[in-house]
C-alpha cells in the first residue's frame, strides 16, 4: 500500500523557482493550505491567535483576490474562487482563496485546517467563483471517509497539479492513485456548498 512521505495534514514546502514557472502556477499549485492565515475556530471563549502564513503567500494573498475580482480572473479562477463565511465567535466575516471543483449548484473545497469548524453544522455562506457572487450553505463533512474519498479522487482528476499537495502521486494516465487518495482522506475535510441563489457579477 502506498504511503504518503509525511504522516501528518501538511501541505509541502514551495517548490524552487525553476518548478514553478509563475506565482500563479504557485497559487494554484499551494492555494489549499497556504493561501490564507488559519481562521478562528475554537471553542467559545479562546483567544484566537491565527499562526503566520508563509511570507511568499501572505503578501501574495491580496493580490490573488484582487485578481479572481478582476477581468483577468480566467488566470486563476478555473481552479480557485473566493469563499466568504463568518467565525462562529467573533462574528467576523472572512475572506478566503480556496481551490475547488464544481459540478451544477454544488461546489466543493477540501482543507486541513480548522476553519471548517465555523460551518460543521451548516452555515451561510458566499462564494465567488468567475466574478459571480452566489449565495450558498456550506456543511462539512469530517468521518465520511468514502465520501470524502470520492470527492477528492474527482478533484484530483480536474485539478491533477494539485495531487502533489495532498501526496497523492498519478498514475501513467494521470490519474490519481486509489488508495493514497483514500489514505489521504483521514486526514482532510470535505466542505459541500450547495448554492442556492446568484446577485450578479462583483
Amino acid at each position: 500500500m502506498y504511503m504518503p512521505p509525511h504522516p501528518v495534514p501538511h501541505a509541502p514546502a514551495p517548490a524552487g523557482p525553476d518548478s514553478l514557472p509563475n506565482p500563479f502556477e504557485q497559487q494554484r499549485t499551494l492555494a489549499i493550505e497556504y493561501l490564507h492565515p488559519q481562521p478562528e475556530a475554537e471553542p467559545e471563549g479562546t483567544v484566537i491567535q491565527p499562526p503566520k502564513a508563509p511570507p511568499k503567500m501572505t503578501a501574495v494573498n491580496p493580490l490573488v483576490r484582487l485578481l479572481l475580482r478582476s477581468p483577468f480572473h480566467g488566470v486563476l479562477s478555473d481552479t480557485l474562487l473566493l469563499l466568504t463565511y463568518t467565525g462562529r465567535t467573533s462574528g467576523r466575516r472572512y475572506t478566503i482563496p480556496v481551490a475547488y471543483s464544481r459540478v451544477g449548484d454544488v461546489v466543493t473545497v477540501f482543507t486541513h485546517h480548522t476553519w471548517w469548524k465555523n460551518v460543521e453544522r451548516g452555515a451561510p455562506v458566499v462564494v465567488e467563483v468567475k466574478r459571480q457572487r452566489f449565495a450558498g450553505t456550506a456543511e462539512a463533512i469530517t468521518h465520511d471517509w468514502p465520501a470524502i474519498a470520492a470527492a477528492l479522487r474527482a478533484h484530483l482528476r480536474e485539478h491533477p497539479s494539485m495531487a502533489r499537495a495532498y501526496h497523492v502521486p498519478l498514475d501513467v494516465d494521470g490519474q490519481p492513485d486509489l488508495n493514497a487518495v483514500q489514505q489521504a482522506a483521514h486526514f482532510v475535510v470535505l466542505v459541500r456548498i450547495r448554492l442556492v441563489t446568484s446577485s450578479g457579477h462583483a
